[in-house]
């Protein structure tokens, strides 16, 4: 099992790339925000579709797969059974309601 650690930023940060034909599976993401104020986190999925009949040439979209606030000075880890439902076509990024050091973001993935 693979891990990324980033911070928060409002730029989204990449976590993963899912390799095309595979999915990619998040195990588990432990936040540390020792901030002053609540952090909001969004995981992102970002990917383009393949062509198909009658989309020739399909744009890359944007699907957030989940949403995560964590209070100031608090630290949340969210396990698989929480997070086996999302699943990632594409490349797997978080972004930050806010740019921040004091707040980590690991995150565990694999890909299936």
């Amino acid at each position: 099992m693979a891990s990324k650690r980033v911070t928060s930023d409002t730029a989204a940060q990449t976590l993963f790339a899912t390799p095309k034909h595979v999915v990619g599976r998040m195990s588990a993401i432990n936040i540390d925000n020792q901030s002053t104020a609540l952090r909001t986190l969004i995981l992102q999925d970002i990917f383009t579709p393949d062509a198909s009949v009658g989309v020739t040439s399909p744009t890359e979209q944007t699907v957030v797969r989940h949403q995560i606030s964590v209070s100031a000075g608090q630290s949340v880890s969210i396990d698989k059974n929480t997070l086996e439902d999302l699943r990632f076509l594409g490349t797997a990024k978080v972004a930050g309601d806010t740019t921040s050091t004091l707040c980590v973001i690991v995150a565990n993935y694999h890909f299936e």
